[in-house]
């Protein structure tokens, strides 16, 4: 179970990547910098290192591991985040309504020859950003609620989590929304 550790998994998967980086697989990619392994290292050490420290008085145990559904059941299909998963959902929708009527379409329709929109183009840095971890916490949230039965909308929420990523080509979000959920 330690290897399920938040801070063992970032360390882990981290430099994991600057492993694979290390073999340079494409040219694409520029040549690693002193500076990104320092800032791996020091981050995985820190992140472990506060872990070590807040875990210290539980002998290494800060959660259970196993989980409780008739504590969770009830929380997560109460009205009040019902509601905030609402307003998650409204406030995405308008943001990401607005970045379209602002840049003129989706990536995707410039992909596929309609209008001149590229991927990279997409999206005003930050707000997007928001946008984004509002997309992810709606679509955790609303599975979570499939899952626990309050909500119906399996199938919305299959659609939106493929749609989304694909009209603004993003590969990185969909592999985001498959894997987290």
């Amino acid at each position: 179970m330690t290897l399920l550790n938040p801070a063992f998994m970032y360390a882990a998967t981290w430099m994991f990547v600057l492993f694979i980086y290390s073999f340079r697989l494409s040219y694409v990619l520029d040549p690693m910098e002193p500076g990104t392994v320092v800032l791996v290292a020091g981050t995985s050490v820190s992140f472990i290192t506060g872990w070590m420290l807040e875990s210290l008085p539980y002998r290494g145990r800060l959660a259970a591991a196993e989980i409780n559904l008739d504590a969770l059941r009830p929380v997560i299909n109460s009205p009040r985040v019902g509601r905030r998963i609402k307003a998650i959902w409204i406030v995405f929708s308008l943001g990401i309504s607005f970045e379209i009527v602002y840049f003129g379409g989706v990536p995707f329709l410039g992909l596929i020859g309609i209008g001149p929109l590229a991927y990279g183009d997409f999206g005003i840095p930050g707000f997007h950003g928001v946008l984004n971890a509002l997309f992810y916490t709606g679509c955790i949230v609303t599975f979570a609620r499939v899952l626990l039965g309050s909500s119906k909308r399996a199938r919305l929420l299959t659609i939106t989590s493929i749609a989304y990523p694909i009209l603004v080509v993003s590969r990185q979000v969909l592999i985001s929304v498959l894997v987290r959920g």
